[in-house]
């Protein structure tokens, strides 16, 4: 996995509403955390996926989509980390040659640090979305890390990937949906705990079978509505659960949300160098004991 560089260093996880294509006013809601994340003394503050154009996917979706890193919002974004002197990641409609991407931005004190490209597009984001090709890695002064945005978990080469080109910290920003509104306060209950163990399931397994630190983080509450499916009449409401979750190279948890409401919250937690030398450093730690030749089938187009 490379050299590595990680240092001691606090990181922020936030879970929030985004409303659709409401760009200005969502960024809003970033100012308000990064000036929160750097009273607290974090250097990287971690928004879900789309947390600035909301996540959306039907005809006029395109209306969000902006530049990077040319465009309104990521401009906005490093103002305000150069103000704070911090880093942050943050999720948008990405307008590329035409094509519209679900994408996820770096930025920092000195400017654009780079974009990574959502790999597999999940249900009705195909229709509208055009799919990344390649998972990146980017180093800030104090970590190497990769991204892995909401779907890309599910796939355990997503993380394997990033871990492979030197990644010690993944971050995994959502837009999970999870149904129609709950009727009452116990449902929304069971659909931010349901949320959060299916978080936490993928989080641990890919954290510990890559040795890397992991953050996770989610939209939450109704971000707006969409018509329902062909052939029917009416909307529907866009309904995120929320839950942020950080978890140690070894796969424990080290902090996570504790509202059990649709509300946003912000996560606080220390990285410590010495978690990830202890668990790299192990004689049958995977990246090192692997057998590439062993697995060709995985990357075979043919299977």
């Amino acid at each position: 996995p490379g050299d590595t560089i990680v240092n001691d260093f606090r990181v922020a996880a936030v879970q929030m509403n985004a409303g659709f294509g409401r760009n200005a006013e969502n960024l809003g809601g970033h100012e308000g955390y990064i000036t929160r994340a750097a009273e607290a003394g974090a250097r990287l503050v971690v928004f879900p996926e789309q947390s600035i154009s909301g996540h959306w996917a039907e005809p006029g979706f395109n209306k969000a989509a902006e530049a990077v890193p040319g465009g309104p919002s990521t401009q906005r974004l490093i103002q305000l980390c150069r103000q704070h002197g911090l880093y942050a990641g943050a999720g948008l409609a990405e307008l590329s040659g035409g094509a519209v991407y679900n994408s996820y931005l770096l930025v920092g004190p000195d400017g654009f640090v780079g974009l990574q490209r959502k790999v597999h597009p999940s249900g009705d984001e195909y229709f509208y979305y055009r799919a990344g090709a390649s998972f990146e890695v980017f180093d800030l002064p104090f970590c190497r890390l990769g991204v892995n945005i909401c779907a890309d978990t599910g796939y355990p080469e997503s993380a394997r990937v990033a871990a492979l080109k030197g990644a010690e910290v993944l971050l995994c920003p959502h837009a999970a949906r999870c149904g129609p509104a709950p009727e009452n306060l116990q449902a929304e209950r069971q659909r931010v705990r349901r949320r959060k163990d299916r978080a936490g399931k993928f989080g641990s397994v890919r954290a510990a079978d890559n040795g890397l630190f992991l953050v996770d983080c989610n939209q939450v509450g109704v971000a707006g509505q969409v018509e329902v499916a062909s052939g029917f009449t009416g909307t529907r409401d866009v309904v995120h659960a929320g839950g942020c979750l950080i978890f140690k190279p070894d796969g424990e948890l080290l902090a996570e949300s504790k509202t059990d409401r649709f509300e946003p919250e912000m996560v606080v937690a220390d990285l410590r160098a010495d978690d990830l030398a202890r668990v790299r450093g192990r004689k049958c730690f995977s990246l090192t004991t692997r057998r590439p030749g062993a697995y060709g089938i995985i990357a075979d187009p043919r299977w």
